[in-house]
């Protein structure tokens, strides 16, 4: 039958593979993120999402002062310029690609950064997904190595 060590590595390799599935399975097509970053004073943050044509992408940055700017895939940029107070950026991807946004604080205080955006999954998270599946297929392998019969004289 099963031996402790089995049915252990049985679980941890049903678990991991599990994990990689469900991770797997959430990173199709077309994502939501959206969420609130704080730069204290000197700090930047760059963004950097990928998002098919046809997508609208939000940034409201709020603080003392502010550099911001932006670069999309159609070529419509907006330059780097400082704002005081509060700006709010809403932009449609033109065309397939890669937006870049980039905003640094040069005031005083804090300057909150809150975003939304529809961005396209990178390609080499498949890859890593696919790696922890494999990983625990092989944790599951090597565990039911342990319930095979030894020959004699072993």
């Amino acid at each position: 039958m099963f031996t402790k060590r089995t049915v252990i590595g049985l679980a941890v390799g049903s678990a991991i593979a599990g994990i990689g599935i469900a991770a797997l399975a959430g990173s199709f097509g077309l994502q939501e993120v959206s969420g609130t970053d704080l730069l204290s004073e000197g700090r930047s943050a760059a963004f950097s999402l990928t998002a098919p044509a046809g997508t609208e992408q939000s940034v409201l940055v709020s603080g003392a002062k502010f550099d911001l700017e932006l670069d999309n895939p159609a070529g419509m940029s907006v330059p780097r310029e400082t704002y005081e107070g509060s700006h709010a950026v809403t932009w449609l991807h033109v065309s397939d690609g890669t937006a870049l946004l980039n905003v640094r604080n040069t005031g005083q205080g804090e300057v909150s950064v809150e975003y939304d955006f529809s961005v396209v999954t990178d390609p080499v998270l498949f890859a890593y997904h696919f790696v922890v599946i494999t990983a625990g297929v092989i944790i599951i392998g090597f565990s039911m190595g342990f319930s095979v019969r030894k020959p004699r004289g072993f």
